[in-house]
């Protein structure tokens, strides 16, 4: 698909007059990810090639359980949400996945049907990379390979803590976690603070949290309070994340 962004072998960025829209996009936010210097240039100029940009509109279902992935897809834009729904209906967030992460490793590799829902939570552009392009820039770039076994090492080590938290900790220390893991996922580094790019409503993080909208919006107040967070237009912005990481290690 993008094959016009390298003029040469070495990766050099093609001019921009010569892109489209979703293919500067594509470019900017994969050279940028925070994964992407571990690569050799020549791993991105061809994932790059290879990928196939897609649009999304709010709620729109990306995958759903039971389906094969066969493939990573990469934010581009927007942002994701992964759930699982109970056969009583119940809807639960596992969490999200923001512009530069990409997502679906596990099914990628062992190639089973995944085990939750990934849905766009506003307008969003993701990349989706080929099986066959992955592997094979995997098994030529240790760098890449590097990255992806980094990302599926923080991935599950969220997973085992997320079970520990859910179940036994306060709802304070659990609020103070979710938040770290926003700023991971959704933050973006602003003058004033970290902004999380999406807009998130109480009810969206009180399902992540496991607890009420009440409760999670005197959680909240408390926070804002002492100057831990703000909100600004609707988005919350992290002012302290060292005060966050203090309170989640009280946790144990």
């Amino acid at each position: 698909m993008l094959d016009r962004l390298t003029e040469s072998g070495r990766g050099e960025p093609a001019p921009a007059s010569r892109l489209t829209r979703d293919e500067r996009i594509a470019e900017t936010v994969l050279r940028n990810a925070p994964w992407a210097h571990q690569c050799h240039p020549e791993t991105l100029r061809a994932l790059l090639a290879d990928g196939h940009v897609a649009s999304l509109g709010k709620g729109d279902v990306l995958f759903q359980r039971t389906d094969r992935v066969g493939q990573l897809v990469l934010v581009l834009k927007g942002g994701l949400a992964v759930s699982m729904t109970t056969r009583e209906g119940r809807e639960h967030l596992l969490g999200f996945i923001g512009v530069g992460h990409y997502f679906g490793v596990v099914p990628f590799f062992d190639e089973r049907t995944v085990d939750y829902e990934v849905s766009a939570l506003t307008a969003s552009l993701v990349l989706h990379l080929p099986r066959a392009s992955v592997l094979r820039r995997i098994s030529e770039d240790p760098g890449f390979r590097l990255a992806i076994i980094e990302t599926l090492c923080y991935r599950l080590r969220r997973s085992y803590v997320s079970l520990t938290v859910t179940s036994v900790l306060p709802v304070a220390q659990r609020c103070a976690r979710a938040l770290l893991y926003l700023v991971d996922d959704l933050g973006t580094h602003q003058p004033d603070g970290i902004h999380i790019s999406l807009k998130l409503s109480q009810g969206t993080l009180a399902n992540t949290i496991g607890c009420s909208r009440p409760v999670l919006n005197h959680q909240l107040m408390e926070l804002r309070n002492a100057g831990v967070i703000d909100i600004h237009q609707g988005h919350l912005v992290v002012l302290d994340t060292k005060a966050l990481e203090s309170l989640v290690s009280a946790e144990f």
